[in-house]
């Protein structure tokens, strides 16, 4: 009886914590989706003008590519930290630069037409 008192005795503090971490939460989710946003239109200004002057071998929008180098890099930090293994950015970023090599090499384009 006295664990279920004790439980009883803290249920008005987390009554009132709950709503703060979800404040919180909520807070930090929009500052890092306000940061992902903000990269992705950096990323989506460069591509536009890369656009604009060459032609990519698949049908893809500044905005598909800007989301993709977000992700990549996103993930690769999220990877890397995980499994502690920080080459793990290096190889990520060594495979989308390859990648969008791919994707605007003109020896391709003729290859493919």
């Amino acid at each position: 009886m006295q664990i279920v008192t004790g439980v009883f005795t803290y249920a008005p503090a987390l009554r009132t914590l709950a709503p703060r971490l979800v404040r919180e939460l909520l807070t930090r989710n929009d500052f890092i989706k306000q940061s992902f946003e903000r990269w992705q239109s950096y990323y989506e200004a460069k591509f536009a003008a890369v656009l604009a002057t060459r032609r990519p071998n698949f049908d893809v929008t500044a905005s598909e590519l800007a989301e993709t180098v977000v992700s990549v890099l996103e993930g690769a930090f999220i990877l890397a930290r995980s499994f502690k293994e920080p080459d793990l950015i290096t190889r990520q970023s060594r495979l989308l630069r390859d990648y969008l090599t791919l994707l605007f090499e003109e020896k391709l384009a003729t290859a493919l037409a």
